[in-house]
């Protein structure tokens, strides 16, 4: 059992390989905003007010 964590060039989290529970990938917008969390159930968006 284990987990492995992948990041991109600034750091951030890009994706999860877990083995009990599948790859989670993430994606952010060029500001760093997470915008997508895809996991194998399905995928959740998100989106940010600027207020």
């Amino acid at each position: 059992m284990g987990k492995q964590y992948q990041y991109d060039a600034v750091s951030q989290l890009t994706g999860i390989a877990d083995n009990r529970r599948g790859q989670i990938n993430y994606r952010y917008d060029p500001v760093g905003h997470l915008l997508e969390a895809a996991t194998p159930k399905g995928v959740e968006s998100f989106r940010f007010d600027p207020a």
